[in-house]
Order: structure tokens, then sequence, then C-alpha cells
């Protein structure tokens, strides 16, 4: 089995320079994958659909991994730096996939 320490901790806030604060339109294309690893092969983990980035939603931010356009808004708070990681989150798992599948609620994303 695949073991990496990274899966489900939430990256560090981020405080992005003054040039790039405000709302941003982002275009993201997919144009193919690697497999890293030499234990396991390309064809044992494409038959199994429950891997992460093989199944719809199964990675939030990219909730269509193999989809090859997809443009979202990501928001910067102008004062302070910080993405607006609630509202950006709903606007690319809904631009991933192509319907409006999140909203922000008053506690939060509602699904």
């Amino acid at each position: 089995a695949l073991r990496n320490s990274i899966f489900n901790i939430p990256p560090a806030a981020q405080v992005y320079p003054k040039f790039m604060r405000g709302q941003w339109e982002v275009s993201l294309k997919f144009s193919g994958y690697l497999f890293p690893s030499d234990k396991i092969s390309k064809a044992d983990i494409t038959s199994n659909v429950n891997i992460p980035g093989f199944q719809k939603c199964s990675i939030a931010a990219i909730a269509d991994v193999g989809r090859e356009l997809t443009v979202y808004n990501m928001n910067i708070d102008e004062r302070n730096g910080l993405q607006d990681r609630s509202s950006d989150m709903a606007s690319t798992i809904n631009a991933h996939l192509g319907y409006k599948a999140v909203v922000e609620g008053g506690e939060g994303l509602v699904i």
C-alpha cells in the first residue's frame, strides 16, 4: 500500500505578496500524470478507483483531476494577504464538477 504522511494535513496559511492580492481568474489545465512508485504498477493503481485522484471529488481542491481545463476564481484578501479558503474551495469544486455542488452557508461550506 502507498503511505504518505502528508495526506489529510491542511497546508499552513500562505501570506501572498501585495501584487497578488485581490480577485483572480485561475485556469487549471491537466496535461497528464506520472506514477512515482517503482513498487506498485500503473495497472494496479488505475484499477482501484478509490485511490485519490481516480474518482471525482477524491481530492477536494481538484475535484475532477482529469478534466482538461478548469477556470475558477481565487480571492486573496487585500489587507492581510490571506487566501479566502472557504470561497475558493467552493469555487474550484463547482468549476471542476461543472455545476453548483457547493454553496457558502452561514456555517461554512454546504454540499
